[in-house]
């Protein structure tokens, strides 16, 4: 089969529910592990908050994604996580402004706006 015709099968393939939720988990977990570290050198309380935020949504999305069938994966626990990642993407923007400006907060920005792409992925039912 030609790479074209791979491709365009993939595309035309509906995303797996399991793979997306794993995904973006992982996503999360890679954005955790940054702030973890920044917080060790960063002594702002906001970056601290964004953290705890951020590590109780993991929770959350993983106790969440680990208990429910897979068939619940694209009716709940995704829009869920989307919906808590846009909420956290939005204090992070306000949070690091002209003023505060912290490379690292980007990073952590780019990596759930990744997270984010693959919650929003999800067929809807």
């Amino acid at each position: 089969m030609p790479a074209s015709a791979r491709l365009a099968q993939a595309l035309a393939t509906a995303p797996d529910p399991e793979s997306l939720a794993t995904d973006a988990l992982c996503h999360i977990s890679a954005a955790l592990s940054v702030l973890e570290m920044h917080v060790e050198r960063s002594n702002r309380a906001m970056v601290v908050g964004i953290h705890d935020l951020l590590r109780s949504y993991h929770l959350k999305a993983d106790r969440a994604a680990a208990e429910q069938p897979v068939e619940a994966l694209a009716s709940s626990v995704l829009p869920q996580m989307s919906a808590d990642l846009q909420g956290l993407l939005e204090i992070i923007d306000r949070v690091n402004d002209d003023e505060m400006d912290d490379p690292i907060l980007y990073a952590v920005s780019y990596l759930l706006r990744a997270a984010k792409r693959f919650s929003d992925a999800a067929p809807q039912a």
